[in-house]
């Protein structure tokens, strides 16, 4: 598998670098071979993380709102309510439009 990644010379003889889907997690090596170690352990430990975090949510909305799917947010909620008006401002428009 390729993972995309970036380095650059650090200085004092070494290596440093970042998953380009992550470029907030550096690491570093003393050799091409160590940096490219270390990132795919990097590679690794985000994978898990993100595992790991999506089971935690599913189990909490689970548990907590007899759901299995996260409830809507606030914000998606509240543009529902905007709709009638906004197709309403939409066919004004289209009653005044001038089609060529």
């Amino acid at each position: 598998m390729e993972i995309a990644c970036t380095y650059w010379e650090a200085g004092d003889g070494l290596l440093a670098g970042h998953l380009n889907d992550y470029p907030d997690h550096l690491t570093q090596g003393h050799d091409l071979a160590e940096l490219e170690d270390m990132l795919a352990d990097l590679y690794r430990i985000r994978q898990e993380e993100e595992k790991r975090l999506s089971q935690k949510r599913s189990t909490i909305y689970t548990k907590t709102r007899g759901q299995t799917r996260p409830p809507k947010s606030p914000a998606i909620q509240m543009s529902t309510s905007y709709t009638p008006l906004i197709l309403n401002c939409l066919s004004n428009m289209l009653d005044r439009a001038v089609f060529l």
